[in-house]
This record gives structure tokens, sequence and C-alpha cells, in this order.
């Protein structure tokens, strides 16, 4: 949990990074903010650079401007993300 708020209090202090992790943890709704972009990569451990960027070649996410304000999950069937003011899981396809 202290990593987790230390992580959270460097982000709010930067604007448009986004941050790459394992931890499924990050994946929380409640974690969008419109300064930074949450990514959890949930691809065995060997394919992590592949997705990533694969991640960083799609056309939703390309710029950091498609990334901020979202929370999002990678996996081997698609995308996964909460975004900053909505309610809903949103899904898309590689």
């Amino acid at each position: 949990m202290a990593d987790l708020e230390e992580i959270l209090r460097y982000l709010h202090r930067t604007k448009s990074e986004t941050f790459f992790t394992r931890d499924e943890g990050f994946f929380r709704r409640h974690l969008c903010h419109p300064n930074y972009g949450i990514v959890v990569v949930g691809t065995p451990v060997l394919e992590t650079a592949l997705y990533v960027r694969r991640f960083l070649r799609h056309k939703t996410f390309r710029t950091k401007k498609g990334r901020m304000g979202k929370v999002i999950r990678l996996s081997r069937t698609g995308i996964v993300c909460w975004e900053t003011g909505g309610e809903k899981l949103r899904r898309l396809s590689w």
C-alpha cells in the first residue's frame, strides 16, 4: 500500500505521464486522473515488452492525449479501460 501511495503522489506532481505496471492493484476506476495514465500489463512476463509496444502503436493510445485520464489493462484478448468521468468499463480489441 505504501508503494501505491508513493507512486500516486509522484504521478499527481507530474503532467502527461504514462505509468506501466504489472501490479493488478492499480486497475481501479478511482485511480483515473486527467494528468496521467496507468497501464496494467496482464500478460505473461516474457511478453511484457511486446504488449507495451503493441499498446503504444494502438490507434486509440498512440498519443499522450489518448492515454491521459485512463486506467488500462492489457491482455492477450484485448484492452479494457476506465476513463475519467466514465461509469462503464470500455473494451477494445487489438
